[in-house]
């Protein structure tokens, strides 16, 4: 059984580190959007990601975000800890969810036999490897 942490505005290093410790299969989801809506303070997502690779991306839901855009939980990430990387980003919008969600044989990354999404991400950064306030996203398949 998996468990998710989701929000984590209050989570101390003791807490992550109980979790990891005590909780099969934990993964932590941030949603920077609802957590700017609902109580307008941000979880410290360089604290968790010093703990763990089990880190996915969110939207919550319309009852706590005016969007439920995934991009949109990118900028505020990117924005807010510049050095988060475009790499990690992308590993939790995509292969991080299939993992928890338990669809990695499916969805996630682009293989032989793999049906996931296809997004392109228009005006990137691509020298600093940044997500930029101007960058767009387009379903391609």
């Amino acid at each position: 059984m998996k468990s998710f942490f989701v929000h984590n505005t209050f989570s101390s290093d003791d807490d992550i580190q109980f979790a990891i410790k005590n909780v099969k299969k934990a993964w932590w989801c941030f949603c920077p959007n609802a957590n700017l809506y609902i109580e307008n303070t941000l979880p410290e997502i360089e604290r968790i990601t010093k703990a763990t690779e089990n880190i996915l991306i969110g939207t919550d839901s319309l009852a706590s975000n005016d969007q439920l855009s995934i991009l949109s939980e990118l900028k505020i990430i990117t924005n807010k800890f510049p050095q988060i990387t475009l790499h990690q980003l992308l590993t939790w919008s995509t292969i991080n969810g299939a993992k928890a969600l338990k669809m990695d044989n499916e969805l996630g990354t682009l293989e032989k036999g793999k049906k996931p999404g296809l997004v392109l991400i228009e005006n990137v950064d691509l020298q600093n490897q940044k997500i930029t306030e101007s960058s767009k996203s387009k379903k391609v398949a």
